[in-house]
């Protein structure tokens, strides 16, 4: 190896650094090998080999070459913050919270020389943020870009700041420059998706995900988020086909298997309560539990369905299945209670009220019907302790002040019936 000079090493750290910037880190690592061989006091080709390790995600090996490039020429400022950058990505590797300290040092050192070292600004602003500095790292990434009007800005993570401060439009407006600049970079593209969802814009996040799913197929975030866009503009079949292929990609997310329940069960409420057509909706709530059979809301809302068909029997079976997956649940009693009032059964309705008002004493509309039942029974003087009760918690309900005075009438108290139904008639002239 004689017969070799400097100026090989100068052109295998050349040749090593542009291989470098096209990412084919492997042959660059060779090329900075040669330049070493020829000359083993080269501090560019270290600092070289550094960067393809690096790139490589070989940290530890990529320190060590640092370090030798710095001590050959301690002079060279980007020795010491190609330093620091390789120990935030071993930081970040190894969670390793210290060795972020160790690159702001260099960064310090650097910027001891040099306040308005660009690069030290960006270093130190980066590693800043891995230690969840946010503002402070803002602050250094905006000070390199008012002493560089062409400092490559990391607005992916102005973005991220933003978004977490809950300014979505401003965090928007930063995705769209970091994507000027990697139109296709996935993870700007899932970021900026969460942020139109945010704001509403369901339809552009839409295309965000997808493609971000070109691109990276094996995403199972970005079809959750895909189909968590398509559930809220009501796109049930295309968000239950992109929670499958999340599920596909992981079969044992329980979390993606809940999310296509859920969207059955949000058809299904759809079909009951605004299409007025509870036979479909039975179906979608029977696919619900098909895969999670102690949905307590799909036994709830297929409840419901089977009264508004008539079937009673039915209902209050799918009911009783409601409470006992969640037997705290008093609207669960309350529904039973009106089934088994419109089946005629008053006696174990009223139990029903009694124990929705003992799991939520402000229910007052299971007072108000166990109320009416009560009057109905013949037993008016109980029927006024629970008019009573709604009319403390709301003294603006007329027809609680109504219903209290036909209670009152039928025990002969006239006078005081009276007073009632006037109340309710004001309370219900001033609304």
């Amino acid at each position: 190896m004689g017969w070799m000079s400097g100026s090989d090493s100068d052109s295998c750290f050349q040749k090593g650094m542009k291989l470098v910037n096209k990412k084919r880190y492997e042959e660059a690592v060779q090329q900075f090998h040669r330049g070493i061989e020829c000359d083993k006091g080269h501090s560019n080709c270290w600092y070289g080999l550094g960067e393809a390790l690096s790139g490589v995600k070989k940290y530890t090996q990529a320190e060590e070459c640092y370090t030798r490039a710095f001590e050959i020429n301690p002079d060279n400022d980007d020795y010491l913050i190609g330093k620091a950058l390789n120990l935030r990505n071993l930081a970040l590797m190894e969670k390793e919270p210290l060795k972020c300290f160790e690159a702001i040092e260099c960064c310090n050192k650097v910027l001891t020389r040099n306040h308005d070292y660009v690069p030290a600004l960006h270093a130190k602003g980066l590693t800043l943020w891995t230690l969840n500095k946010r503002d402070d790292a803002i602050e250094y990434f905006d000070k390199a870009l008012k002493l560089d009007k062409n400092y490559d800005y990391p607005y992916e993570l102005k973005g991220k700041y933003f978004f977490d401060q809950r300014k979505y439009h401003d965090a928007i407006d930063a995705y769209e420059i970091a994507l000027k600049k990697s139109p296709r970079d996935p993870d700007i593209l899932l970021s900026e998706g969460r942020c139109l969802m945010k704001i509403g814009a369901y339809h552009l996040a839409i295309k965000c995900f997808q493609l971000v799913i070109k691109q990276r197929g094996d995403d199972p975030h970005a079809y959750v988020l895909l189909g968590n866009s398509y559930k809220v503009l009501k796109q049930f079949d295309d968000a239950i086909e992109a929670y499958e292929q999340a599920l596909e990609i992981n079969p044992d997310n329980k979390t993606y298997k809940m999310q296509i329940a859920e969207a059955y069960l949000l058809q299904g409420n759809i079909c009951l309560h605004k299409d007025k057509d509870p036979q479909t909706a039975i179906e979608y709530f029977n696919k619900t539990l098909e895969i999670a059979p102690r949905y307590s809301a799909a036994w709830f809302s297929k409840s419901i369905a089977y009264r508004k068909m008539g079937g009673y029997r039915n209902s209050l079976n799918a009911m009783l299945k409601t409470i006992e997956i969640d037997p705290n649940n008093a609207h669960a009693y309350f529904e039973m209670g009106k089934t088994l009032k419109s089946m005629g059964n008053e006696t174990e309705a009223i139990d029903c009220f009694l124990q929705a008002i003992r799991i939520d004493p402000s229910y007052t509309e299971a007072m108000y019907i166990l109320g009416n039942i009560l009057v109905d029974a013949g037993r008016p003087s109980t029927a006024i302790t629970y008019f009573d009760q709604i009319i403390d918690k709301d003294p603006g309900s007329s027809i609680a002040w109504y219903a209290k005075g036909k209670a009152l009438k039928l025990m002969n108290e006239t006078r005081e019936a009276n007073i009632c139904f006037e109340r309710a008639g004001k309370i219900a002239v001033s609304k």
